[in-house]
């Protein structure tokens, strides 16, 4: 039998008595669309983990940096305290021990040279005046200036200054000045390593004679 012309087929009828075809059609795209956002959601939470391990991370190098710099300082503390010739009288070894303060670190001694006698030499001269020990464990690492002088322009010692590391009595020998006629005092630069024992010996080349002297001791 011949349809009518214009009359719907029976699919289109069917379709044309589904009211809800366009919103479903709609509401599947919109659930694809949130769909879509779902799929973007484990992509952050990958992003917010690599954050997290990255901060853990930086914490973890922090603690081991401030780890290691304790064990320096305990390492640098215990070289310092470790056992050292602590001496009081600087007429024998290991003389007296001295240390140092304030920015730079120094030290000024002065002193009487009267009544010690002979008790080191060193290359320069000494051998024959009195003369007085000061032991230093250098504290840090660096250029130390030691200077001996005497006060007035015409001294009644001629100063003779020479510093030992290791050991007072038979350490090597680092350096030693003598002043001459036209000087008034005696001078070392030494090159010092933290945690080392050193000797300085303020000496004259006159013989055993009454003076006062001044040691002093800069880092530079």
């Amino acid at each position: 039998m011949a349809c009518a012309a214009g009359s719907p087929t029976g699919r289109e009828r069917v379709h044309a008595n589904r009211p809800d075809a366009g919103r479903q059609d709609a509401g599947q795209l919109q659930d694809g669309g949130v769909a879509g956002l779902g799929d973007a959601s484990p992509v952050a939470d990958a992003g917010a983990a690599s954050s997290v391990d990255a901060d853990l991370l930086a914490d973890a190098a922090r603690l081991d940096a401030a780890v290691d710099s304790a064990a320096s300082d305990a390492a640098s503390d215990a070289m310092l305290d470790a056992a050292s010739p602590v001496g009081t009288d600087p007429n024998v070894c290991p003389g007296l021990s001295i240390s140092l303060s304030g920015s730079p670190l120094a030290t000024s001694i002065t002193a009487d040279i009267t009544g010690a006698t002979p008790e080191a030499t060193g290359s320069c001269g000494g051998g024959a005046g009195a003369d007085a020990i000061y032991h230093l464990r250098a504290p840090a690492s660096g250029t130390v200036r030691v200077n001996l002088s005497t006060p007035g322009l015409l001294p009644s010692f001629a100063p003779t200054l020479y510093a030992r590391g290791d050991d007072c009595q038979s350490g090597p020998e680092l350096g030693c000045d003598a002043s001459s006629l036209y000087t008034v005092d005696a001078s070392l630069m030494l090159n010092v390593t933290a945690g080392q024992d050193y000797y300085f010996f303020a000496d004259q080349t006159l013989g055993t004679m009454a003076s006062q002297y001044t040691l002093t001791i800069t880092y530079q």
